[in-house]
């Protein structure tokens, strides 16, 4: 293998190579960054800045509770389910990063600021049928592509709030228990 001997290089070539060299240190040292911030591989990345969101979000989405999911077509309905035996089909539109849903019952639409990354839908509530999301609505939910649902039963669905709602307010079996035997004494 023979090195090339920089200082036999035309001030043409020079200016060339010190381009190619600039473009590459300009292009890699951002992505590198981007790629650990956002913890996915540089070939992601790439992929995530180049795809449109439109096309990105063209799949299956379910949360970590396995509650909810959606399937977003590429002709613009989706699919939200809720467990896994409730499914309702409306419309979506997708506008940069803000995605408007139509609700099934009430045709309420609701707009979401989206961000698509490493496989996760990341979705906040902006507006509710025209009107400011309050402060309080604006949990920001988190959604996995997946290739196919694993949701929960409606049961399965219910027993798991209770559990939440009863760790949320400090009660325990026992306590309420204790609460009904104080009460009859």
């Amino acid at each position: 293998m023979s090195k090339i001997n920089l200082k036999n290089l035309s001030k043409t070539q020079t200016i060339i190579v010190t381009v190619i060299i600039t473009v590459l240190i300009v292009a890699i040292v951002p992505l590198g960054v981007f790629s650990v911030v956002n913890k996915e591989s540089p070939f992601q990345a790439v992929k995530d800045v180049f795809t449109p969101d439109a096309q990105q979000i063209v799949g299956k989405w379910q949360n970590d509770d396995a509650i909810l999911g959606y399937e977003f077509y590429e002709d613009g309905s989706y699919d939200y389910h809720v467990s896994s035996k409730v499914t309702i089909t409306k419309d979506y539109q997708l506008r940069g990063n803000e995605l408007s849903l139509i609700e099934y019952n009430t045709n309420a639409s609701v707009v979401y600021k989206i961000s698509i990354s490493n496989d996760q839908l990341k979705m906040t509530l902006l507006e509710y049928n025209g009107k400011k999301a309050e402060k309080d609505m604006k949990e920001t939910l988190v959604f996995n592509k997946v290739k196919n649902f694993n949701l929960k039963t409606p049961l399965d669905a219910i027993s798991q709030f209770a559990e939440e709602a009863k760790a949320e307010s400090g009660e325990t079996t026992t306590d309420k228990a204790e609460t009904t035997t104080d009460k009859q004494d």
